[in-house]
């Protein structure tokens, strides 16, 4: 059918797109805007800012202490200064065997980090301690320090003993007061290399300036000497062993020699260029076996997959010889073809109807043919598979026949083989040893180490730790970036809609108005008169927005009838409805307000209804609605309600009645307001959208869930002719003026 759909310009002008749709494929109620125009009203960089801003002194109340905190965290603490010393080093290269290979690491990177680990071993670290009397300074040794008010306050020590593990005995004084020195050296002390050069540096810190440099140029020191000491009983241990070494190299040459020979000897064995006749024609039998054995796994493969095809009634056809058949193509062919007129079929008639059973009758037939089609495809490749197999047992057979033959030679050629590899083996490592024996270096030579000292340590005149300023500034911007990342999250989670911008991003909807909530004082029943006793208010403009946003529809379409309705209940929909009829008619338009919410009928009670009779009759077309109609004298209101809910609402909304009194009402007012249930609750707005021009969906700003505006527009996606949007109510008086009116002049 055709489908006159409105949307709205950027501007907030009224546009008319005219197009066909059938029933079937007919837009949802909700009519979204056009592509370019959702695209420009999507959340942008400024939106963000703008979240940000809102929210500026929450960040600001966060950051704040957090700086003010780090700022006497880090003037209490303790200041550290950093000495640093380097060393350049060699590859480690032993002149003494000359077995780098096996005395040291191959790779210059393991290198350096294998004597980067020295510099921080247990041994050296002891030796420092030692010579500099480490544990007469309450820096290294506990027992002498004193403990400042602030630091009892820290948890940590209460709490690591508390899970530290219970010791049967007590251990000795000075081993624990070794093992905090050591300790305390070692969770200061750092060791760098930038992987590009053989430089390390030696950086430690300590509150002492003086101390910090005494105790790197100690460490470096201990370690030339340690590795001159290393190299001395390196060169005597392997000076001692070496001849030995060599002595027992010979006889194992000798005796290698000795079996290779008597081998020879005893089997007459005789080594040619190309093996042995049998173990060539072994090789070639091999060969064509392997070929035969993947001809027939290929073969059975291709079988396996046309049996599993025919098995599951030929619903695919994965196998390529079932694919490649002609005849199956065709059957297939025609088997989708009925397979659409079936569900074709299947949208317009019933499953007993004629034609629909002689579909179902010619797709069995078809796939009676196809899987016959498929059984002599099977056929024929379970023929390949024999001719396969056969062929595999024959050559199977004479590679066994072979095998017998070319067995003894082989063993006698592998062990042959055997013995001359493990004397030339042997041989060549006793040339090679004798080679570095020559070029060993001797106990008394002088050694030199192969690192040096390139940078002594010296004491710093400032301290490294902490950086006050730095740490202040950090604290600062991380808790900045998290006080922003706690706001756009808060935005991200699902907390109703805040603006009109929200409403049209997240649903494609028209943006009726934002309401700004009333501030309640005095007796409760004040707002029921809010937009008569102040016209002119933010809250009767923006309700004046509104109409003349249905003004513009009226110009490409009916825009008379209009049915307020919410996803929930509490929502304020009734409020809306009260206030919008009330204005609309003080204006001095003809207004008729209807309440259509009969299952809680709340319009009764507010505009004092004489009796409680209903107008059930009037509904079902069973009295006339004009002799039901009433007046409000205090804006000249029309209105059609009553106080007593009847019976069977839903029966009532299915007749012809509310669609006649609609019709009738339309032809003689200007706007006709209609105040029903809310959508999630009954279905009575479902029914009454049927007979109605603009339907106007009320949402609590920031209050009502977007998934549950979404299931509610999902639940009225039946109407393509119908103009929806939404109307924000309840918003914060400080964000209502972005999307609504707040008076001028008056």
């Amino acid at each position: 059918m055709a489908v006159e759909i409105i949307k709205q310009d950027d501007d907030d002008g009224w546009r008319v797109a005219r197009g066909r749709t059938s029933t079937a494929l007919a837009a949802p109620i909700p009519i979204p805007l056009s592509p370019a125009a959702v695209a420009s009203q999507s959340p942008g960089v400024f939106d963000v800012f703008a979240s940000i801003w809102r929210r500026r002194w929450l960040v600001t109340l966060v950051v704040l202490p957090v700086m003010s905190a780090t700022f006497v965290v880090g003037e209490l603490m303790p200041r550290r200064y950093n000495a640093e010393g380097a060393i350049v080093i060699a590859s480690r290269k032993y002149m003494i065997p000359e077995l780098e290979s096996v005395s040291t690491p191959t790779g210059d990177i393991s290198i350096v980090r294998s004597e980067m680990a020295v510099l921080r071993s247990r041994t050296l670290l002891r030796g420092v301690a030692k010579k500099l009397h480490l544990d007469t300074l309450p820096e290294f040794n506990s027992r002498l320090r004193s403990v400042a008010w602030y630091q009892r306050l820290d948890p940590r020590p209460y709490v690591d003993a508390l899970f530290a593990p219970r010791q049967d005995r007590p251990a000795d004084e000075q081993e624990a007061v070794d093992a905090e020195v050591e300790y305390t050296l070692d969770q200061n002390l750092a060791v760098n290399n930038d992987s590009r050069d053989y430089v390390i540096t030696v950086n430690y810190r300590s509150r002492d300036p003086r101390l910090s440099a005494q105790i790197v140029n100690a460490l470096m020191a201990d370690y030339i000497n340690q590795y001159i000491e290393s190299k001395v009983a390196a060169t005597i241990s392997a000076n001692s062993s070496l001849n030995a070494r060599a002595e027992d190299l010979r006889k194992e040459v000798a005796d290698a020699d000795a079996k290779a020979q008597a081998f020879t000897s005893k089997t007459g064995y005789l080594q040619t260029r190309l093996g042995t006749v049998s173990s060539q024609q072994l090789n070639d039998l091999n060969t064509q076996l392997s070929a035969a054995r993947a001809d027939r796994a290929a073969s059975e493969a291709r079988y396996g997959q046309a049996v599993e095809l025919q098995r599951s009634g030929g619903s695919t056809a994965s196998s390529s010889e079932v694919l490649a058949s002609p005849l199956i193509q065709q059957l297939r062919e025609k088997e989708a073809d009925l397979l659409r007129q079936q569900a074709d079929a299947a949208t317009r008639l019933g499953p007993l109807h004629p034609e629909r059973r002689a579909i179902e009758q010619q797709l069995k037939d078809i796939r009676r043919n196809i899987a016959g089609e498929i059984g002599k495809v099977v056929q024929s490749l379970k023929g390949e598979v024999d001719v396969a197999r056969v062929r595999e047992a024959s050559l199977q057979q004479r590679v066994g026949q072979l095998q017998g033959t070319a067995l003894t030679a082989a063993d006698a050629q592998g062990e042959y083989e055997r013995l001359q590899a493990d004397a030339d083996g042997k041989r060549k490592v006793y040339n090679e040893f004798l080679l570095r024996v020559a070029q060993t270096a001797k106990p008394d030579d002088k050694q030199q180490a192969d690192a040096r000292i390139i940078s002594n340590a010296v004491p710093p005149t400032g301290p490294s730790f902490p950086h006050i300023f730095q740490l202040t500034l950090l604290a600062g911007v991380i808790g900045t970036l998290g006080s922003v990342a706690s706001v756009l999250l808060n935005d991200q989670l699902d907390h109703g809609y805040e603006s009109l911008g929200d409403v049209r991003t997240g649903t494609g909807l028209l943006g009726f108005g934002a309401i700004p909530a009333i501030r309640r004082r005095g007796r409760r029943a004040t707002w029921q008169r809010y937009v008569l006793d102040h016209p002119y208010s933010s809250f009767a403009e923006t309700i004046r927005g509104f109409r003349a946003r249905l003004h513009a529809a009226a110009r490409f379409r009916p825009a008379k009838v209009i049915l307020l309705t919410s996803a929930q209940a509490g929502e304020g929909k009734t409020s809306i409805a009260l206030a919008f009829a009330r204005l609309t008619a003080q204006d001095g338009h003809r207004v008729l307000l209807i309440d259509c919410d009969l299952r809680r009928p709340a319009l009764g009670k507010i505009l004092a209804l004489p009796t409680a009779d209903d107008y059930s009759d009037v509904l079902v077309g069973q009295a006339s609605w004009r002799d039901n109609v009433r007046v409000d004298q205090i804006s000249g209101l029309h209105y059609l309600v009553t106080a007593r809910p009847p019976r069977n609402v839903s029966q009532i909304l299915e007749t012809k009645g509310i669609e006649h009194t609609l019709r009738e009402a339309a032809a003689e007012y200007d706007f006709v307001v209609i105040d029903s249930p809310p959508i999630m609750r009954v279905t009575d707005a479902l029914l009454l959208a049927h007979h109605v021009d603009i339907i106007a969906l009320v949402v609590w700003w920031k209050h009502t869930r977007r998934r549950v505006v979404t299931e509610a527009l999902r639940r009225l996606d039946t109407h393509t002719d119908k103009l929806c949007g939404v109307i924000l109510n309840k918003v914060a008086t400080s964000r209502a003026g972005d999307d609504g009116y707040s008076g001028y002049g008056i």
